[in-house]
């Protein structure tokens, strides 16, 4: 009988917060149905990749619906709407996730799509935190302790969903092993999402706080948090501050600029400052706790001194390299925790809703706002440097595209490759002129031809390297003034091999079952006059529905060996591997095509590896796209920069 009433309670509260949060609730039991529905579809049976994305798409969406349409939701409770304005209130949220959906993640260019989603999702969350109080003067009271309710409310969802997650993954573990059931692996990650995001929802909705008014009279404090604020966190932040200001100290006597990874570190500082004040916020004013005040005023006035070396940081990067999205962010930031430390400091009667409220519009103003967002803005400023040295060097005058040696061709070529990136080539047209012809674009609808994807794919990559490659040497010659620096010396010395007609080369089909392609790059670092002082093993993989394959550069002095590795999954475990000394191949072209610094078409049969391990249990092909190789100077030795290859597996 006490169990039936404790089931019918759960069930009872479970419908409650249904009827108070639907559209929440739906858009996570949708979130989970559909992927559900991706597990099985493009991780099991390996269906269209253009499929998967779209689904991939909806899902997002209605992982973004969780926390705006409870903002919203929220919003209109707090603020008694009627059921009409709460129905046109969450219709908005509505929109704005299908104008999320088309207009945002529909974007081809992830350097736009992510970054705004992600603008978007932080935006929301922050929204939680204040939508009830949106609009509302004082209740100050009850905004710290509406936020303290649902962050405890967060810490225990996650608890609970780490405990019935791994409760049932041991369960099923155990059938597996004990009656040698067959279920598979993929039921983990389904059991993972049902957890994370239907059971999560549920249970952290069922405690969201429902009666405002008392939360404004509330004064019970978490002794708790006093003390982990007072002993732990504040701690740690005056350790940052004192580590920061000795920082300042040894560039001021060493006469340096600061390095860049000091934004990151004074950024750190700022937030973790701001969230130590908030946690004791409600207890500044009560006898013993004037400390708070102190140690609040002294926080902001050390602040500004830290946020001057950002600026600093931050603008000399700038007036480096220009302003790019994450340099863009980081100025923001910095602007805002400047306003934020004047707000504490000038301010009597504090706000504390201003510190989400203000840093959720930075971020749609750093998303969306035209021609003055992130993305527009460091565009912008690309395309100028890009005009000033092309004109500095002589390149583009009176209209006139004229390639030559420069210093500068490797900030040429970076911002080219910025722009590229970014869906944004066709920008530099302008200065082509007699040389406009170089810029082709070539596009090509899979769908019409879904027989032949991988040898389509195959085309457009070819193609689109290639005729960036062009693009790169119709601004500039590769090749710089040696006489400056050995490291200039050394990237003059880069020869590059490029193979033509690869295609005819691979059998598609014809026993493969696996088509893929990938690049690598040995990671180098130099001393200060370009010498190499450490080279790391570099390596690259794809996971396959059975196996994994890896390729793996182990670079030993100048002899650099190749490891291709298949590892298996489920019954089959066992790992196998093939090893080439991959600088056999490369003496053997250096040898037969010589080291003439332009670009040389070899043949494919030269780069065209088939293997296969020793059982035969598996096997397949290889074959280079390009190659980069360098003469060392001074010595006999090749070095491997650099390789685009395809793979088949059998």
């Amino acid at each position: 009988m006490i169990f039936q009433l404790d089931v019918q309670r759960i069930v009872s509260q479970a419908l409650q917060t249904f009827k108070r949060f639907p559209l929440v609730m739906i858009s996570a039991i949708l979130a989970t149905v559909l992927s559900i529905i991706f597990i099985d579809s493009f991780l099991t049976n390996n269906e269209s990749s253009k499929s998967a994305i779209d689904l991939a798409r909806w899902i997002s969406t209605c992982y973004l619906g969780l926390p705006l349409l409870l903002a919203f939701a929220l919003f209109c409770e707090k603020n008694e709407l009627s059921p009409t304005q709460a129905l046109i209130m969450q219709g908005g949220a509505i929109v704005i996730l299908l104008g999320t959906r088309f207009l945002v993640l529909e974007n081809p260019n992830l350097y736009t799509a992510v970054p705004q989603f992600m603008a978007l999702t932080i935006f929301a969350h922050l929204a939680v935190a204040f939508a009830p109080y949106l609009g509302q003067k004082g209740e100050e009271n009850g905004f710290w302790y509406y936020n303290q309710f649902l962050f405890f409310r967060f810490c225990l969802s996650v608890l609970y969903s780490m405990v019935l997650y791994s409760g049932i993954a041991i369960a099923i573990g155990a059938v597996q092993v004990l009656f040698s059931a067959n279920i598979g692996y993929l039921i983990y990650l389904k059991i993972l999402v049902i957890v994370n995001t239907l059971f999560n929802t549920w249970f952290f909705l069922s405690g969201v706080p429902d009666d405002f008014k008392i939360l404004n009279e509330y004064t019970e404090y978490p002794q708790q948090l006093k003390v982990f604020t007072q002993f732990v966190l504040m701690p740690l932040v005056t350790l940052y501050l004192v580590i920061l200001y000795a920082y300042e100290v040894k560039l001021a006597i060493e006469w340096h600029l600061p390095r860049g990874i000091a934004s990151f570190l004074v950024l750190a500082f700022s937030i973790a400052g701001i969230f130590s004040l908030l946690l004791i916020h409600p207890i500044r004013e009560k006898s013993g706790n004037q400390w708070i005040k102190i140690y609040a005023k002294f926080f902001f006035i050390a602040l500004l001194p830290l946020l001057a070396l950002l600026f600093i940081s931050i603008g000399l990067r700038v007036s480096q390299y220009g302003i790019t999205e994450n340099r863009y962010v980081i100025l923001m930031l910095a602007f805002w925790l400047l306003g934020t430390s004047i707000y504490g400091l000038i301010t009597k009667n504090k706000s504390i809703k201003s510190i989400p409220i203000s840093l959720a519009v930075v971020l749609l103003f750093a998303g969306f706002m035209p021609f003055l967002n992130a993305f527009d803005v460091s565009h912008w400023q690309q395309n100028r440097i890009l005009e000033q040295l092309l004109v500095k060097n002589d390149i583009y005058k009176n209209g006139i595209l004229t390639p030559k040696k420069t210093k500068d061709y490797n900030e040429i070529v970076s911002v080219l490759d910025y722009l590229h990136e970014r869906g944004k080539i066709k920008e530099v047209e302008k200065y082509l002129g007699n040389k406009k012809n170089e810029l082709l674009v070539f596009e090509i609808d899979e769908q019409k031809n879904p027989n032949k994807k991988a040898e389509m794919r195959a085309e457009v990559q070819k193609l689109s390297y290639e005729r960036f490659q062009k693009l790169k040497e119709s601004f500039a010659i590769n090749g710089e003034d040696t006489k400056t620096s050995e490291n200039i010396d050394y990237y003059s010395q880069i020869v590059r091999y490029n193979v033509p007609d690869y295609n005819n080369y691979l059998p598609l089909g014809n026993g493969y079952k696996y088509f893929f392609m990938g690049n690598i790059s040995s990671p180098i670092e130099y001393d200060d006059k370009g010498k190499i002082k450490r080279h790391e093993e570099a390596d690259s993989f794809v996971d396959l529905p059975n196996n994994q394959f890896k390729m793996k550069i182990q670079p030993l002095t100048y002899q650099t060996q190749i490891k291709f590795t298949i590892k298996g999954k489920g019954e089959d475990k066992k790992t196998f591997q093939v090893d080439f000394n991959m600088m056999d191949l490369v003496n053997k072209i250096h040898q037969k095509y010589g080291d003439n610094k332009e670009n040389k078409d070899i043949s494919p049969e030269d780069v065209l590896m088939d293997f296969e391990n020793q059982e035969k249990t598996f096997g397949g092909r290889i074959i280079l796209r390009n190659l980069s190789i360098v003469p060392v100077k001074n010595t006999e030795n090749l070095r491997l920069e650099s390789f685009n290859y395809y793979v088949l597996l059998k």
